[in-house]
Formats: C-alpha cells, sequence, structure tokens
C-alpha cells in the first residue's frame, strides 16, 4: 500500500469568505486531487475570486487563471485550480467557457507531489 503524496498550496492573504457547501465542496475537491492549503479561508476567498474575473468584459479562461495566479497559486496548478473554483461557484460559467473538459484534470494530479510548495 501506497501512500498518497500531498501538496500545501500557500496562497497569497486575502479577506476570509464566510463557510457555505460550496467552499466546503471545493476544498473538498482540492484535498481529493491531493492538493492541501495552509489556509483554508484565503483559498475559499481566492476561489470566490474567480468568477468576478469572468465576467469582466473581454475576459477569458486565461483571466481566470491570471486571478489564480496573482493570489499566490503555482502556474502549472492555476488552469486546474480556477476549473475548479469555476465549477464550484459559477458553474453556470462553465458552458461559456467550453465544455468543461478542463476540469478532467484532477484524476492526474492525484497524489502529485509538487517540490517547494
Amino acid at each position: 500500500m501506497t501512500a498518497a503524496a500531498t501538496t500545501t498550496l500557500a496562497i497569497a492573504a486575502a479577506a476570509p469568505a464566510a463557510a457555505d457547501p460550496a467552499d466546503t465542496s471545493f476544498l473538498n475537491s482540492l484535498r481529493t486531487a491531493g492538493v492541501s492549503t495552509a489556509d483554508p479561508a484565503t483559498t475559499e476567498a481566492l476561489g470566490r475570486s474567480i468568477c468576478p474575473a469572468l465576467v469582466k468584459p473581454g475576459s477569458s479562461f486565461a483571466e481566470a487563471v491570471a486571478t489564480a495566479r496573482n493570489g499566490g497559486v503555482p502556474p502549472f496548478l492555476a488552469g486546474f485550480f480556477a476549473g475548479l473554483a469555476i465549477q464550484h461557484y459559477c458553474p453556470q460559467m462553465i458552458n461559456s467557457i467550453g465544455n468543461g473538459s478542463f476540469l478532467d484534470q484532477m484524476a492526474s494530479l492525484r497524489g502529485m507531489n509538487i517540490p517547494g510548495l
């Protein structure tokens, strides 16, 4: 039996959000993918900031990824983080950015050991 490696996601400070089922589900999805967080409230707040990034005029999924990166998510994990945030906080946006297949990355990230985090 092998133990799954866990990655800790260090995110820049942001205002904590009030806990609700979407927050719990978002954090659980990150954990399922093998990504742990040092500060769940900050991670939730960053996750919640992804949806407003998508509704700005001229924005795209790249803008959501940039929001995640600017919040401290490593570049190689930012697209996954943004996709997961969209799935949990504004699922109605998935059709506007494609068919949602970018969310299928979760299986390949499970147990990933990310050096330096």
